[in-house]
């Protein structure tokens, strides 16, 4: 997916390997910073603002980690369309997927492939 130069687009605060996950792929790792007004998660607005030539995705993590917001399923699909307008990936990372409490974590997959 990444060709050495690609960026990739991370939320941050995000998981610190992430990053380095990119750059071990000869890719750069793009922080997209979010806080408490976006419940710590990427905004289709923040990507299209800072998506650029290079950039070939969104990572995101629902729950995420360290903050452990969750993606509801209206707000995935608005950031995998945005992403897809771009000719772009998102790519979800769900390792704490069943850790919820107060909802169900919606996964990107009912979304598409």
């Amino acid at each position: 997916m990444l060709d050495p130069g690609d960026e990739l687009l991370l939320p941050d605060p995000g998981y610190p390997c992430n990053r380095h996950f990119v750059r071990t792929l000869a890719g750069v790792p793009r922080p997209t910073f979010v806080g408490p007004e976006s419940d710590y998660q990427p905004t289709p607005q923040q990507v299209a603002e800072a998506w650029k030539t290079r950039t070939k995705g969104l990572l995101v993590a629902s729950p995420a980690n360290p903050t452990g917001t969750v993606l509801p399923a209206e707000r995935m699909a608005a950031l995998a369309g945005c992403v897809a307008e771009r000719g772009g990936a998102l790519l979800v990372d769900k390792i704490y997927h069943g850790l919820t409490y107060a909802c169900q974590a919606e996964t990107a997959l009912a979304l598409s492939e």
